[in-house]
């Protein structure tokens, strides 16, 4: 039995002036489905005020999650029976032209490749293929077609339905890594080929031991001048030179 949300979405198909809109899968649901969402939301605990104003002033649908289902012919068979038996109460159309239509999409959606290289329609793609469909069958029924008739047209005339589910191409598979051998080195050759000016394949670092000398401490530029015929050092005139190999400090201390 469908849900009465459902019932009267499709009853309002048919008041005059208004035309077929496309219902949301997610609201294809049964009286049992609907009243099994309907009590899972009443036993959670309103913890704030606002969470019940929110629930008091908003009309918060049930809607049943599709995208992350699975398809498979129990599933799409059971959301078909409730949707197309929903017509039918309404009057919309006869049952058996529903069904010849819903087998149609059953039969493509859910087909076997004989080509392991092709597959079938996912949900969204199924979903969206609906869409589509209910677009059409809208439109014929806008132009003066009756609902029985547009769907003969789409099931058994036009070619729409096999268009929209035909078989995809499935992605191919990752390409195989090829085998690492063993004797090879860990690091790679860097981005030259030479091996050695890639940063994986920097020289170590090595530890300054106390009592040599650093590159900044033994530069000329910093630490010697010269001014005519002697040298000195700037660093041991202010006091602050520590090397014990200094020329300048060797030369003033041996004087």
């Amino acid at each position: 039995m469908p849900s009465v949300r459902l019932l009267s979405i499709v009853h309002r198909w048919f008041v005059p002036g208004n035309a077929i809109s496309w219902v949301p899968w997610q609201l294809r649901l049964s009286e049992k489905q609907y009243q099994e969402i309907i009590e899972s939301r009443t036993t959670k605990t309103l913890r704030t005020e606002a969470a019940f104003l929110s629930t008091a002033l908003f009309d918060d649908t049930p809607e049943l999650p599709v995208d992350h289902l699975r398809l498979s012919p129990a599933w799409l068979g059971r959301i078909q029976t409730v949707f197309c038996n929903a017509i039918a109460l309404c009057k919309g159309a006869h049952l058996q032209r529903l069904k010849a239509y819903d087998k149609k999409i059953l039969d493509l959606a859910t087909q076997a490749p004989a080509d392991p290289s092709l597959r079938t329609v996912s949900t969204s793609e199924l979903v969206s293929a609906d869409r589509k469909l209910w677009k059409e069958i809208s439109s014929l029924h806008s132009a003066g077609w009756n609902l029985d008739d547009a769907l003969h047209e789409m099931t058994t005339v036009r070619s729409d339905v096999g268009n929209l589910l035909q078989l995809r191409a499935r992605p191919p598979p990752p390409p195989l890594r090829p085998p690492r051998d063993p004797n090879a080195p860990l690091r790679g050759k860097g981005k030259t080929g030479k091996g050695k000016t890639g940063k994986g394949n920097a020289p170590p670092l090595k530890r300054k031991t106390p009592g040599t000398p650093g590159a900044s401490d033994t530069a000329q530029l910093d630490l010697v001048k010269a001014h005519g015929n002697k040298t000195f050092c700037i660093r041991f005139n202010k006091g602050t030179a520590v090397i014990v190999n200094c020329a300048a400090a060797l030369s003033r201390g041996s004087s």
